[in-house]
């Protein structure tokens, strides 16, 4: 398995980690959660693995990690302590812009505790792109740490009242 992390120079912000398999065309998913933890160029953590089991799971050969804040943190709350652009870090954006446009399928699993209005910069941010989900609460999706590997995906629709709408995803994903 080829192994990628991007760390700024500190090692305090994780921008993205890629895993790669086999020799085929790269057929990636990306997996946007909400803040990194762990899992570096070598080693994996709870989440990151659970990336590769579902992409494995659905036939992709590649993963890329990123997320909404790219501070590394070993809790949610560890975030809200910190100004927005601290938490967030000065390259996420490009990182999540660019990850999730070379990827066959994104994923939106960063769960409901959402700090520093960063919502409304993830709207502009994947404005007209398909998302996919898991089911989550409150109209947000769920984290992988909460979800088993059968839960199915649905579309997650970022400026929908009711974002979770059946009929327009592939069938290979239900």
């Amino acid at each position: 398995m080829k192994r990628e992390a991007i760390f700024d120079e500190t090692g305090t912000y994780r921008y993205s980690l890629k895993r790669k398999w086999g020799n085929d065309r790269e057929r990636k998913v990306a997996f946007i959660t909400l803040y990194p933890d762990n899992a570096d160029e070598i080693r994996e953590d709870y989440v990151t693995s659970k990336c590769i089991t579902f992409a494995k799971k659905w036939g992709f050969n590649a993963v890329e990690c990123l997320n909404l804040f790219s501070y590394r943190a070993q809790k949610a709350d560890d975030l809200s302590d910190l100004d927005k652009e601290d938490a967030i870090g000065a390259e996420t954006d490009r990182y999540l812009y660019y990850g999730t446009r070379n990827a066959d399928l994104v994923i939106a699993a960063w769960g409901k505790n959402v700090f520093h209005d960063r919502e409304n910069d993830i709207k502009q941010l994947f404005e007209g792109m398909d998302l996919a989900c898991f089911s989550g609460q409150e109209n947000h999706p769920s984290q992988l740490q909460f979800i088993s590997y059968d839960t199915r995906l649905m579309p997650f629709e970022l400026e929908s009242e009711e974002p979770y709408l059946f009929s327009a995803f592939p069938s290979l994903y239900r």
